[in-house]
């Protein structure tokens, strides 16, 4: 199911879909919003936010799988998505007129492998794709010794690559999966560890630094972390960075000059959302139940919704 609910809790729209989605996102003007099929699925439903209405169900093409995550443009006039092309193995951004009847009117491959959540920067011209760099046959990853994640910046005019950087190779099996892009343009992404050796730092923050370095924690927060980081977000100032890491239960909170602050737990907590009132985040439940936290005053509320609490919340939320 997709679903949506009003600050209250309340029930706004539900829609029954033909597999897992994942990611979301929403026109600037909020009257659409599109929820992406899972990895390696081939949907992608647009609906009337407002109505709460389907308008569309587009396909990717036969060769291509989709990887979860996409956004609208500046202009709202285009849809964008992340996917793979089964034929050569790379990833794709491929680009579809909302006006022209979804057709597919740009695509770039020259990135990497394992697109998955991207966003654009401020200026509205540029992209910043989380290149996971893992290779998949299905589900199956199959080049774990060899992968190489990356955030990567691209022109969406041209599809040139603007800049792309990597990780320490120390670091070479975290793969970046989700990010988030703060109003003054810092990049907040958070990774998940390909081996089970240790436990590794899984946060990271981008200000055009030459090299990608997780931030600093301790053991006891990196292991609590588990090596499994499932989304992240700033809130509505910039100020503070949540993730999530539904495997361990974990949410944590950072700030945006790489301080580790707090963290508690949210059973099966993977969707994490900022909301219009600032230092404050919205985070969903997998068992049920969605709830909003204070940074400032260091409190934790559950919305006092028979709807929400209902509810088993996959992988992603969006406010809006």
């Amino acid at each position: 199911f997709v679903s949506a609910f009003d600050g209250d809790g309340n029930e706004k729209f539900k829609h029954k879909l033909p597999a897992r989605g994942h990611g979301l996102a929403v026109s600037p003007d909020a009257k659409k919003c599109a929820i992406f099929a899972r990895r390696p699925g081939n949907f992608i439903y647009l609906l009337n936010s407002q109505k709460g209405l389907i308008e569309a169900v587009i396909k990717s093409k036969k060769n291509r799988v989709l990887y979860g995550h996409g956004e609208f443009s500046p202009s709202g006039n285009y849809l964008l998505s992340t996917e793979k092309d089964m034929e050569t193995g790379l990833g794709v951004v491929s680009i579809r007129d909302l006006k022209d009847n979804y057709k597919v009117i740009n695509q770039y491959d020259n990135f990497g492998i394992g697109p998955h959540e991207m966003a654009f920067m401020p200026d509205g011209k540029t992209i910043v794709i989380a290149v996971g760099g893992i290779q998949t046959k299905g589900r199956k990853k199959t080049n774990l010794d060899t992968m190489e994640s990356s955030l990567v910046y691209i022109d969406i005019q041209s599809g040139k690559i603007i800049d792309k950087f990597t990780l320490e190779k120390k670091y070479f099996q975290l793969s970046i999966r989700h990010l988030s892009v703060s109003k003054k343009g810092q990049v907040g992404a958070v990774m998940q560890y390909q081996n089970n050796d240790k436990y590794m730092p899984l946060v990271l923050t981008h200000d055009g630094e030459s090299v990608l370095k997780p931030l600093s924690t301790t053991d006891d927060i990196c292991k609590k972390m588990n090596n499994y980081c499932g989304s992240v977000c700033y809130d509505n100032t910039g100020t503070y960075l949540a993730t999530s890491s539904p495997r361990s239960s974990t949410i944590t909170i950072w700030s945006s000059s790489g301080e580790y602050i707090t963290s508690f737990d949210v059973a099966d907590g993977c969707g994490v959302s900022a909301t219009e009132k600032d230092y404050t985040f919205l985070i969903s439940s997998g068992i049920g139940g969605v709830f909003t936290y204070d940074v400032k005053n260091k409190t934790i509320e559950e919305l006092d919704s028979l709807f929400t609490i209902a509810q088993h919340w996959d992988n992603h939320l969006l406010g809006f």
